[in-house]
């Protein structure tokens, strides 16, 4: 049973994708700042056992009913034509987004976003860590 499907994203939540990261496929810090949110740093890529809970609670409390994952290269190239993999908010879902062996973009540079967009995870090509931003109601649940 397929958890996922892909999707394409409208152009206006395109462009506030896009003005959350920088060229450098970096959270964009003044935009951030700009909506209100926080950034959370975990020493790890992967979002498994505990992480997963705790995400899978964090978008609970956003009322948030699925989560998106599109590469970081495509909302930077055209902002108007990305196309993400919707999936829905629960820890089943979120580990299994990680399955290197099905989705191409797990351990690549990737961000992670719900429709509105309430929040952001930034997965980077560096295996060092992995960016949460969001309202601090958000980011108090990794904490």
């Amino acid at each position: 049973m397929a958890v996922h499907e892909l999707v394409k994203i409208k152009a206006d939540i395109g462009h506030q994708l896009n003005l959350l990261l920088s060229s450098e496929q970096q959270f964009d810090d003044a935009e951030i700042r700009r909506l209100g949110w926080e950034i959370f740093y975990i020493d790890d890529k992967a979002i498994f056992d505990e992480d997963s809970t705790h995400f899978e609670e964090a978008m609970r409390k956003l009322g948030c009913d699925s989560f998106f994952a599109a590469t970081t290269l495509s909302i930077l190239a055209d902002c108007s034509n990305i196309k993400a993999i919707k999936f829905p908010s629960n820890k089943y879902a979120i580990e299994k987004f990680q399955d290197a062996n099905e989705f191409e973009m797990s351990l690549n540079d990737c961000l992670i976003f719900s429709i509105p967009i309430n929040f952001a995870i930034l997965r980077t090509g560096e295996v060092l860590h992995t960016l949460y931003a969001g309202p601090p109601i958000f980011t108090a649940c990794f904490k």
